[in-house]
């Protein structure tokens, strides 16, 4: 019954963390500690009473592992602190696949199953955020044509000199017989291109906003330095501010600054749990 409990467990967190994150764009502290605590108390009172100690110590291994990867995204600024906190807790709770679901589902688990799990996570997050950009650019439609069309202009020599060079490469792979090989490369070059001006303008047009300083809570982003009589307060800092430069904004009483907001990842976290579960290795939907 253990397996059930973990299970349950991980999808109740998962439901409320998607619901504080798409209301509040924040995980609370509480919800992931708990689930960290949860997590190593369910593991370690298992072992004791199976007199099996590989559940802790992979529950352990699990927390090592993805406190690594959570860090690194974390600090390559692709999610905030709470979706690694979080992402702790759901490793260190069930670091390998549940048994017990064998019976129900036939998953591809090619790979242990911590590394399926991330990697599902990846490519529903990558999924999840090309869909919620595709939404925030219809819905400011007119401020993302206007920045598309400006970045078009800026990136306009250089596409222009990528084209010449796809052109030149097309004619030679044709004549030396490999076109057909070369052509996915010719058309990935363009697909990352277009896709950075895509991102960058719905950025620009859909993600930077004035925000209340009473509001701002630490590892939020604030866009720029913060000057006030020509003083510099605050530097931009790359993982956002911190409760002391909260606290320096509002003794020198600024109302508002410039945040870059960031779509809710927790989602991602959900949906690729539930589909490690059932399918396991979504990469090899990709490949066959």
């Amino acid at each position: 019954m253990i397996d059930y409990f973990l299970i349950l467990i991980a999808l109740v967190y998962l439901i409320i963390a998607t619901i504080f994150d798409i209301k509040t764009k924040e995980v609370p502290d509480w919800l992931s500690f708990s689930l960290i605590a949860i997590a190593l108390f369910s593991n370690l009172l298992y072992s004791l009473v199976s007199s099996e100690f590989n559940y802790i110590i992979y529950s352990l291994s699990g927390l090592l592992i993805s406190f690594l990867f959570g860090s690194l995204m974390y600090y390559s600024r692709q999610w905030g602190g709470g979706d690694t906190k979080l992402l702790i807790g759901l490793c260190t709770l069930l670091p390998r696949y549940p048994e017990k679901l064998l019976s129900y589902f036939n998953p591809n688990l090619n790979l242990p199953f911590l590394f399926i799990l991330l990697l599902n996570i990846l490519i529903i997050g990558g999924l999840y955020g090309l869909f919620m950009s595709i939404l925030l650019a219809i819905k400011n439609r007119n401020k993302f044509i206007k920045e598309f069309s400006s970045l078009f202009r800026k990136y306009k020599s250089s596409l222009f000199l990528v084209l010449i060079i796809n052109i030149i490469l097309i004619i030679v792979s044709y004549f030396l017989g490999i076109f057909i090989i070369m052509l996915p490369l010719f058309l990935l070059v363009w697909i990352i291109i277009l896709s950075y001006i895509f991102i960058k303008s719905v950025e620009n047009s859909s993600m930077y906003k004035m925000f209340d300083v009473n509001k701002l809570v630490e590892g939020d982003w604030v866009v720029g330095n913060v000057k006030s009589k020509n003083k510099i307060i605050y530097k931009q800092k790359l993982l956002g501010v911190t409760e002391k430069d909260i606290n320096i904004l509002k003794k020198y009483r600024i109302k508002k600054v410039l945040v870059k907001d960031g779509l809710p990842f927790v989602p991602a976290f959900l949906i690729g749990f539930v589909i490690t579960l059932i399918y396991g290795n979504l990469f090899l939907v990709f490949i066959f």
